[in-house]
């Protein structure tokens, strides 16, 4: 039995010479030879070659490219065949050089390409892979790719090598309606010339036939015709079809969806594993003392993932940033790590901008926070009979009072000591005469609370030690009356003072308030004027494109609708707050401003002290006149009834 017809394969495998001697014999005898490679590396008639056009695939490719709008691309290929294939594709695009770029990378041969996936990983830095290889390979290669963690969300990958399956059953189907049209009754001999061969070659690409790899059409040079290319995406374990190519327009237009699936598998996060990067800020990330992490953020994820039954590991972001465009064009941050695909979810106080979603994606808010104006609480108080009395804490006007008796007390002794105080010098005749003391205890008191009062008592002190102590007394004054008058005013004065705040116009308008931002909360009770100034929301970040996007917000919402966000807030921002000491009042002296004045009166009565001591040990002998006084100063006093002289 002789051979009726020749189906070369799709690889040749370096057999390129034993291919071109099968053809040489199959012409030779008239019997049909069909080739299922892309491009034959010998002449083989068009009319046994199903495959589109030699650049069909190249212009598919870079219009997939186009449509994507992606701006880098690596390409992998190991033949000088198939890097011709990427030459074409390039040249096809006709891309813009300054917003376009692709790196070519030759695989070795062998099973190993490690090494070149980690230079495209580590060294290139780019995530979109055109793998121009043969399918057994490029799976091979897509393996390797995965235990390096380059599957996924931000990899993308685009195999060029066609799905040759319906090739080969599309070949037969041409066959065999070929030979069933010639009538073919007698077989080929060896080493003859088989007369039916080439009616059957002429009836191959005759009329139409609707194969399975699409509508059969032939142009008039033999070459297969108006055929579109289906582009198929994977999503978990099934291919999707989303966009087609088509030969007469050579354009890329979305497609009916059309999924070839063996599994029911949904999109799930149901028993994978995780990893988070988060930035700590309390309340929402803190760490505890045993290297662990609690806050409003970690108790989020433990609910999402008690929700979507997932597992997760959770890691500092190494260079503590939330995430900024550097001069290189990449981010840096939880952002970053999210881009390289070394995070799979960034839950932190992360805000949701413009510039960050261009490069990742969020979840649905899961806080709203803004900035608005904060505003001393003024304090509301009652009527006070007694208002006078604020200036001066309790403990100041104690002092005072104690001030004003021990003084008035050592100034009525120091007279009664002091020799000067006893007697005067005549002008008349020069000769001492004794006089009455004036500081009796009554006088004593009263020449000091005049004194402290800013009023005159016609009392003058004769002897150095009185007036020392007088002089320290009336500084006393001075000082003190001063700060309570200071304090009254202010008192009486705030309780007046009027809110000038109503908005944020109002407060960048005045200049008489101080103001600035709080970072970490206050002591004091304060209340908003007016709404937010600017809104911001907090969400979880994820890579772009990330199929979990969904999943994650669904499960924010249903703790939204549970009012298990609002419970978390109130653990984190008020159970957990603490209670500050009630600030004082800066109306009020308390002693530490005036308490100087304190200790120059108790120095004073010490220097009083040393001055009339002195005075007694340097007075002259006294004359005869001055005896009868000195020995009435050198008795002992007697202070009985003394307050009523």
């Amino acid at each position: 039995m002789g051979v009726s017809a020749i189906i070369l394969p799709q690889q040749y495998e370096g057999h390129m010479a034993a291919a071109a001697i099968v053809q040489s014999i199959a012409d030779r005898t008239n019997v049909p030879c069909v080739s299922l490679h892309l491009s034959p590396p010998v002449s083989i008639h068009p009319s046994t070659h199903l495959h589109p056009h030699l650049n069909a695939k190249s212009l598919a490719v870079a219009a997939f490219i186009k449509r994507e709008k992606w701006r880098d691309v690596v390409v992998v290929f190991e033949e000088s065949d198939e890097l011709l294939e990427v030459t074409d594709m390039i040249t096809a695009g006709h891309f813009d050089p300054d917003s376009f770029s692709s790196q070519l990378v030759r695989l070795k041969h062998g099973d190993d390409y490690g090494n070149e996936l980690k230079h495209i990983k580590n060294k290139l830095d780019r995530y979109r892979i055109v793998i121009n290889i043969p399918l057994t390979r490029a799976l091979h290669f897509l393996e390797q790719a995965a235990n390096l963690s380059m599957c996924g969300v931000l990899y993308h990958y685009v195999i060029m090598d066609m799905y040759t399956t319906s090739i080969w059953i599309d070949t037969l189907r041409l066959l065999i309606r070929s030979m069933k049209s010639v009538h073919v009754w007698d077989e080929p001999r060896c080493g003859m010339t088989w007369a039916a061969g080439s009616d059957i070659k002429r009836k191959f690409f005759e009329g139409f036939l609707a194969g399975v790899s699409g509508d059969l059409y032939w142009a008039p040079s033999g070459e297969r015709s108006n055929y579109t290319l289906h582009v198929y995406r994977r999503k978990l374990s099934t291919f999707q079809k989303f966009a087609e190519w088509s030969s007469r327009t050579r354009r890329i237009a979305s497609s009916d969806a059309v999924v070839i699936s063996n599994s029911t598998e949904k999109l799930t996060l149901e028993g994978k594993h995780l990893k988070i990067s988060v930035y700590l800020e309390a309340p929402f990330v803190m760490m505890t003392s045993n290297g662990s992490y609690e806050g409003y953020c970690i108790d989020l994820l433990h609910k999402i993932a008690n929700i979507l039954k997932f597992t997760y590991t959770i890691q500092k972001v190494r260079d503590n940033a939330y995430g900024s465009k550097e001069s290189n064009g990449k981010w840096s941050g939880m952002v970053g790590e999210l881009q390289r695909g070394d995070a799979d979810l960034a839950v932190a106080s992360l805000t949701i901008s413009y510039g960050r979603s261009e490069v990742i994606d969020f979840t649905v808010p899961y806080m709203h926070l803004g900035i608005s104006i904060l505003f001393k609480k003024p304090r509301i108080t009652d009527s006070d009979w007694f208002k006078f009395m604020d200036p001066l804490s309790t403990q100041v006007w104690i002092m005072t009072f104690a001030s004003y008796f021990i003084v008035s007390i050592a100034i009525w002794i120091i007279a009664k000591i002091s020799p000067y105080e006893q007697f005067e010098k005549d002008e008349n005749n020069g000769q001492y005469k004794p006089v009455d003391n004036q500081f009796s205890l009554r006088n004593s008191f009263w020449f000091t609370v005049c004194s402290l009062m800013q009023q005159g008592s016609e009392l003058c002190p004769r002897a150095a030690s009185t007036r020392l102590l007088t002089a320290i007394w009336w500084f006393f004054a001075l000082i003190l009356i001063s700060s309570y008058t200071a304090n009254l005013a202010a008192v009486l004065t705030t309780r007046r003072m009027e809110t000038p705040i109503e908005n944020a116009d109002d407060l960048a308008a005045q200049t008489k308030i101080k103001y600035g931002t709080l970072g970490r909360g206050s002591t004091m009770s304060f209340f908003n004027i007016g709404g937010l100034i600017d809104q911001k929301g907090y969400g979880i970040g994820l890579p772009k494109g990330s199929p979990y996007r969904e999943l994650i917000s669904t499960a924010i919402l249903r703790l939204q609708e549970k009012t298990e966000l609002t419970e978390l807030k109130e653990k984190w921002w008020k159970d957990k707050s603490v209670v500050c000491e009630q600030p004082k009042r800066k109306d009020q002296d308390d002693g530490e401003s005036i308490g100087g004045i304190f200790i120059i009166l108790v120095v004073g009565l010490f220097l009083t002290a040393i001055l009339v001591i002195f005075e007694l040990i340097t007075t002259r002998k006294p004359s005869p006149a001055q005896s009868q006084v000195i020995r009435h100063v050198n008795v002992i006093p007697t202070f009985r009834f003394d307050f009523f002289k």
